[in-house]
């Protein structure tokens, strides 16, 4: 098993392939035919389905491995959606899209405030007048280091946060201590989300609580909504 999680996209989909949140709630707002920009897709977990529905979709990740295994599902299933390896932090594509989407925490992968401004000033250039953006993160845990055990597996999950610096650090070790799985993730204060988005054009920004319709309630997972609006006739 390697360092880097996202190099074994089948071991990925073991762990993940199953949650489905994410897609259910966007199949109930995105229309059929509508064009989906999916940031950070993986392995498609939620480019596909919506694709399946109707949607025509168009999967960005930055590793080739999880794009290939996305390719690999979508041929097997007859699903037809586009996939293309670039960063989400800078991605330029030549179409302009309904919905831009990026789902599982994947938001929490960019590290530094240039690489958020970076990536909604993109998906804001993407996104047609009216368009929609929806991503999610989480609330911040307490600062300190928790660890967890899998009596079953024998493996132990370390994770170090810092609230200075908003970074946590995710360290696996399997059964015999070997570290089998290193990540670096960042966390954004909620309350510095909203200037966040509208500070890059966005407005009716929205905080919601874990993928559903209901206001965000200050724990779990945020849902961030926001819309390019057309503003006093002129196109943006």
């Amino acid at each position: 098993m390697p360092i880097n999680p996202y190099d074994d996209p089948t071991f990925y989909d073991r762990r993940y392939d199953h949650i489905q949140m994410e897609a259910e709630l966007l199949k109930g707002v995105i229309r059929e035919g509508s064009v989906v920009i999916d940031l950070a897709c993986g392995t498609g977990r939620t480019t596909l389905p919506l694709a399946q529905a109707g949607a025509i979709v168009t999967g960005i990740d930055i590793n080739q491995r999880m794009l290939g295994r996305a390719v690999e599902k979508a041929e097997a299933a007859g699903i037809k959606a586009s996939f293309i390896q670039q960063d989400a932090a800078s991605f330029s594509l030549p179409l302009h899209a309904d919905f831009i989407i990026m789902t599982g925490h994947s938001f929490q992968h960019l590290l530094t405030e240039v690489e958020h401004n970076s990536l909604l000033a993109a998906a804001f250039r993407h996104l047609k007048p009216g368009g929609s953006l929806y991503f999610d993160t989480r609330t911040p845990p307490g600062s300190g280091t928790e660890t967890q055990i899998d009596e079953t597996s024998g493996t132990r999950e370390v994770d170090t946060y810092d609230s200075q610096t908003g970074m946590l650090v995710s360290s696996l070790y399997d059964a015999d201590e070997r570290l089998i799985e290193s990540l670096t993730i960042r966390y954004t204060e909620p309350e510095k989300l909203r200037p966040l988005l509208e500070k890059n054009g966005f407005t009716d920004v929205q905080l919601r609580q874990h993928w559903s319709s209901k206001p965000y309630t200050g724990t779990g997972t945020i849902v961030v909504y926001a819309q390019k609006q057309i503003r006093k006739g002129v196109l943006t």
